[in-house]
């Protein structure tokens, strides 16, 4: 059993690490599912305040992973988002090689769209770069406002 954060969640396994905190897969006890999970230090104060900026807003757009919620404890801070299956596009290029220009040109349009929406809320990506562009396997995407993802119709036929 991994370490339950605010009597909620359960962090099982880390699935990477950002300039500012880890996330993990968490187990969430109240909604039965695994979510994506990003635990900051309450030291970090810049990181804390765009944390509870983007918390505040929530993004509706179908190409945009946006916080879906929030716990904190003594000296920790944890946000969730859905947890995306399909890895990142950094995996995809390491698996496949260089990708299709129809597969690129359908993800560049969802990313962008998705920072469009997210811009036009006052909100800065920061960290755009292929391990931060996740893909879901289904095919579907979102690129995120505090983790960009996105996704292109291409991605389930490329994962094989």
């Amino acid at each position: 059993m991994g370490e339950v954060f605010a009597g909620r969640y359960e962090l099982v396994d880390p699935i990477g690490r950002g300039g500012v905190g880890a996330v993990w897969r968490a187990w969430d006890h109240r909604r039965r599912r695994y979510v994506a999970a990003k635990v900051l230090q309450q030291s970090d104060a810049h990181a804390l305040l765009r944390f509870v900026r983007e918390q505040a807003m929530r993004i509706d757009h179908p190409h945009v992973l946006a916080p879906a919620s929030w716990a904190a404890d003594d000296d920790k801070v944890l946000f969730t988002m859905d947890l995306v299956a399909g890895g990142s596009l950094v995996h995809l290029i390491g698996d496949y090689g260089p990708l299709p220009p129809s597969f690129v040109c359908t993800l560049l349009d969802q990313l962008l769209s998705g920072l469009t929406a997210v811009h036009a809320e006052g909100v800065v990506h920061r960290d755009i770069k292929p391990a931060n562009v996740l893909l879901e396997a289904t095919g579907t995407g979102r690129p995120g406002c505090a983790c960009p993802t996105s996704a292109s119709p291409c991605a389930s036929a490329n994962r094989g």
